[in-house]
């Protein structure tokens, strides 16, 4: 088989230095309900603060 040059795969995406890495996955809405009121109750049940914080529970559950 002479001028074949095959690469043999091994499960990591070519042109990539280091393996994939497991998807990130999406935080549910309950989960993101739930840590936003854990938020809201820390500090101090204050009102007026909802959407920063749904988005800062969204945020710290994407990155854990």
């Amino acid at each position: 088989m002479a001028g074949t040059n095959q690469r043999k795969t091994t499960g990591v995406a070519q042109g990539l230095d280091e393996p994939r890495t497991q998807a990130a996955r999406r935080p549910s809405h309950d989960e993101i309900a739930k840590r936003a009121f854990e938020i809201y109750l820390s500090r101090g049940e204050w009102p007026g603060r909802d959407v920063e914080d749904w988005l800062e529970a969204e945020r710290q559950l994407r990155n854990r």
